[in-house]
């Protein structure tokens, strides 16, 4: 379920579903852009809940196609995915 507190995530789904829209190609880098800003927003300001383990673990699933393999963040998000769960979870039963 999307929380509408949380836009991050709600802009990482429509971005991804943007992907598959074949009418405006343009649309999907634009989007994923704004997405990817707004994660890296979220990481800065500390922001470590449920729907962003969730973002990152869509970013990392769902990675913005690049040329090279050092462009490719798709280990890093998982990374960040695995963490936020961590801190989540220790979060909880402490």
């Amino acid at each position: 379920m999307i929380s509408t507190s949380n836009n991050t995530l709600s802009c990482l789904v429509c971005a991804i579903a943007s992907r598959f829209y074949t009418e405006r190609p343009d649309l999907y880098p634009q989007i994923m852009r704004h997405a990817q800003l707004a994660a890296g927003t979220a990481l800065i300001s500390g922001n470590k809940n449920v729907e962003m383990c969730q973002a990152y673990i869509l970013l990392s699933l769902y990675p913005v196609p690049s040329r090279k393999w050092e462009d490719q963040r798709g280990w890093l998000y998982l990374g960040l995915a695995i963490r936020c769960i961590f801190y989540h979870l220790q979060a909880l039963f402490v």
